[in-house]
């Protein structure tokens, strides 16, 4: 029968605190068996006295042979009147180290007593206790006045009788040991058994498994490189399919899968399935979600954990059991993978041959899981939605007609085909190039001017005109805007170019129509009265006269209408030109 962890824990303490009070007791039983002892030899050294005293009134007119024989008289008297007080037999040993008389006769007397403890109270004159296997010893120094006789008086009690003597108050006890010991016991067992009660089922699922200390370092190592594995730049099926295979190595008896809900939200297409029967992934891919569609499609469907103990038995799998028993899938447990924002992204799922119901940790386990997968495929989501933006607006930049480009420290970062073709040059030819290199001189302070308020934020857009020079040396005229912008983690400027050439070439047309004679290009009335004007205003300023001057050709008009107006005009034209 195997103890539970409660039962040992209680029994060890039990254990402890019975030890403790067997000790403590065995300490009072020591303390009495001394006070006992004490006592009968106090009682047994005022009868030796008494015997003592007599000797000593006696021993002036004896001698030691006489007082021998008195004090083996009085031993044996000694020992027949104190058989009741467990006195087993008393000596008297003089200083010599003879035994001189003794209660049992039978004793022989004469021989030399070489013990330690005898000696050390000769020479001590201090009480010493010895004990052999049967008798306690007290041995008390004494001395004749007149003869200077000293001796020592042994007086030994029987250990038997010393026994009984307390017997009682050692029984006494242990009654109280055990009584004691039996109420800590339940006292501790009352206090213990709700704790343990509550540790019991964790301890028992640590038990169950092999190395947990060891499955933490593991699954932290697994959570690790799956992170780095998202980090990275490898595409989202790979990424899934070592997810998986990451809980498949640390539960070999699980089959994972990853499946991802389609761009419509209704259907479900494999994600990374590596160990589960192709045939299976086959049939399961596209699947549509609904209720009592496996446990995925309804995970999907709720978005809520399904856990499916029994295939085989499970209403949400009656359309799919005959698949499941083909591919020896047992229990499934899925669980809803969620965006950051509670979307369904797709579910997690793990399978057993056999019926399976998961424990605390493998809900856990499952619930992890799926966290890394939402983190994997949003990103890949946010990596898509990134390449798809920049492929759009590379399309709108490439094929916009009006040129764009970057400059940064007023150099060229980017320029689009628009601007390679308005300038003559390649972007190769240009790029890390100052701007200003393919401004005309007489418009370079405008340009330098307008890219300093604008990098430095004085003014938010700008529109203005300036001539660039192209790579054949020819010019053409712009008009250029442009916003501040981060490129690269830099402020930058984002520029539009418009070609104006056609445009300013009409602009000077209808200036000239207006202000110039068509025939001799020449300033018209019209030019004539503004200048005329504006001297007028200047000489009131100045205080300086102006003068007009005109100029006639004599004989135009015979000449104009003998040979013809073109003849005429040829003749305007030349007189114009000189």
């Amino acid at each position: 029968m195997k103890l539970s962890l409660k039962a040992k824990v209680i029994i060890s303490v039990c254990g402890i605190v019975a030890s403790v009070m067997a000790i403590n007791a065995y300490i009072h039983v020591r303390a009495f068996q001394n006070e006992f002892f004490s006592a009968q030899t106090q009682r047994s050294k005022a009868m030796v006295q008494a015997m003592i005293g007599e000797v000593i009134r006696l021993g002036a007119t004896m001698s030691i042979e006489d007082m021998a024989g008195l004090l083996g008289r009085h031993c044996y008297q000694l020992h027949e009147l104190n058989e009741k007080e467990g006195i087993a037999d008393v000596a008297v040993i003089t200083r010599a180290g003879i035994l001189v008389a003794h209660s049992d006769f039978a004793e022989p007397l004469g021989q030399a007593i070489s013990s330690g403890p005898v000696l050390a109270a000769l020479s001590t004159h201090e009480v010493i206790t010895i004990k052999d296997e049967a008798i306690f010893h007290t041995l008390i120094p004494v001395g004749a006045q007149e003869k200077k006789i000293s001796a020592v008086i042994d007086v030994g009690w029987k250990k038997a009788s010393y026994d009984t003597a307390v017997h009682d108050i050692l029984v006494f006890s242990m009654l109280m040991f055990l009584l004691s010991a039996l109420v800590v016991s339940l006292i501790i067992w009352l206090l213990l058994n709700k704790v343990f009660g509550q540790m019991e089922g964790v301890m028992n699922e640590l038990r169950e498994s092999k190395t947990f200390t060891q499955g933490i370092l593991d699954i932290e190592k697994y959570r690790n490189y799956s992170l780095e594995l998202i980090a990275s730049d490898h595409p989202l099926a790979f990424v899934l399919e070592n997810i998986a295979l990451g809980v498949e190595q640390l539960h070999p008896q699980m089959l994972c899968s990853i499946l991802l809900l389609d761009k419509s939200g209704e259907h479900l297409i494999t994600g990374a399935a590596p160990s589960l029967p192709p045939a299976y992934n086959q049939a399961i891919n596209g699947v549509k979600i609904g209720l009592a569609v496996g446990s995925c499609g309804t995970a999907a469907f709720t978005n809520q954990r399904v856990l499916v103990d029994d295939i085989a038995t499970h209403p949400y799998w009656a359309p799919y059991k005959e698949l499941a028993a083909q591919s020896g899938l047992g229990a499934c447990w899925s669980q809803p993978i969620n965006s950051a924002k509670g979307q369904v992204l797709g579910t997690f799922a793990i399978y057993h041959h056999q019926a399976q119901t998961p424990s605390g940790e493998d809900i856990l386990l499952i619930e992890k899981t799926a966290r890394l997968a939402s983190i994997a495929i949003e990103k890949d989501i946010a990596a898509i939605a990134i390449r798809e933006s920049e492929q759009r607006y590379r399309l709108l930049v490439d094929s916009a007609n009006e040129g764009i480009g970057v400059a940064q420290d007023a150099k060229l970062k980017f320029v689009n085909p628009a601007l390679q073709s308005l300038i003559g040059y390649s972007a190769k030819e240009v790029l890390d190039l100052p701007f200003f290199n393919f401004v005309h001189p007489e418009d370079q302070a405008l340009a330098k001017s307008n890219y300093q308020k604008r990098v430095s934020g004085e003014v938010s857009e700008q529109r203005y005109q300036l001539r660039l020079l192209k790579k054949d040396g020819s010019i053409v005229w712009i008009e250029m805007s442009g916003v501040k912008i981060d490129w690269e983690g830099r402020p930058a400027t984002l520029n539009f170019l418009s070609d104006i050439s056609e445009r300013k070439q009409i602009q000077d047309q209808v200036q000239k129509l207006a202000f110039f004679d068509h025939l001799t290009n020449l300033p018209n009335r019209r030019l004539l009265d503004d200048r005329i004007t504006q001297a007028m205003a200047a000489s009131k300023r100045s205080n300086l006269y102006c003068v007009l001057m005109f100029l006639d050709l004599d004989n135009f008009k015979p000449l104009n209408d003998t040979h013809g107006h073109e003849v005429g005009d040829l003749l305007l034209i030349e007189a114009a030109n000189r």
